[in-house]
């Protein structure tokens, strides 16, 4: 199957500002510490038969073409492409055009950021110049077969966070500081994603820090000044999606603290 070309990629980031194009969203599609690519490409009618908008008499030019294209968070990738009824095809190509506008005096980015977008497509990985497919892979290296060995990265469903952020936006928001274990690039992926849940949820999450700690924290910390129901919401949708939360109670601190510790 076709995919976009990297210079039309290149040319979709330069009129991104860097930020998914979901209206009120800051997500960055490259974060600026580590590098990391975590945006994807969202195709306005679907790229296949089946898939969410998809025109039969779309020709495949314009299917990968910049006009059908464009740029999200995972978070709001799904959730485009699973209310098909909310977002169509023309409430999509206003959003693009309306992001597109406000950032329309952009660079274009490497060519190894307009791959690495390509590649998150369909799950791959480029390695080399190569695009090779990985299936929860940890560590190690990328073979043409490979099993692997330890923990599975811990994963949250677009069902689950869906209903979290539900719950959240019937009780008051909570300012939250959110930090990983620096060098633990599981860990932050995780916490990069339940910073835009929580803020799909109409919290406030400065961003994602990443720290250094004597002690390895594990699993998911949450640290509280005092016990609301949302905490206890979010505690126990951690625990559901076993994320292995520790909750603890610390009348000092001046607002929530979360800790996404080591994967057990």
């Amino acid at each position: 199957m076709a995919s976009p070309t990297v210079q039309t990629i290149k040319r979709l980031f330069a009129v991104s500002g860097n930020r998914c194009a979901f209206p009120k969203c800051n997500t960055p599609l490259v974060d600026a510490a580590s590098g990391k690519v975590t945006g994807r490409i969202c195709h306005i009618k679907a790229r296949q038969p089946g898939g969410p908008r998809y025109d039969v008499s779309q020709t495949e030019e314009d299917r990968h073409g910049s006009g059908n294209l464009f740029l999200l968070c995972p978070i709001h990738h799904d959730v485009v492409d699973d209310d098909t009824e909310s977002y169509t095809v023309e409430r999509l190509t206003q959003i693009k055009a309306a992001h597109e506008a406000a950032n329309a005096r952009g660079q274009e980015p490497s060519d190894a950021i307009a791959q690495q977008l390509i590649a998150n497509i369909s799950g791959t990985t480029i390695t080399h110049g190569s695009i090779i497919f990985t299936q929860n892979q940890m560590g190690g290296q990328v073979a043409h077969s490979i099993t692997n060995v330890g923990p599975q990265p811990r994963q949250v469903s677009h069902g689950a966070a869906n209903a979290l952020v539900a719950e959240l936006r019937r009780l008051s928001p909570e300012t939250v500081d959110l930090s990983s274990i620096l060098g633990d690039p599981e860990g932050y992926q995780l916490a990069s994603v339940l910073k835009q849940v929580l803020e799909l949820g109409g919290w406030k999450v400065d961003g994602v820090n990443q720290a250094v700690y004597t002690d390895l924290p594990k699993g998911v910390i949450i640290e509280t000044p005092s016990v609301r129901p949302s905490l206890e919401i979010l505690l126990n949708w951690c625990g559901a999606a076993d994320l292995k939360p520790q909750g603890y109670l610390n009348p000092n601190a001046n607002r929530v603290r979360i800790i996404v510790g080591a994967n057990l």
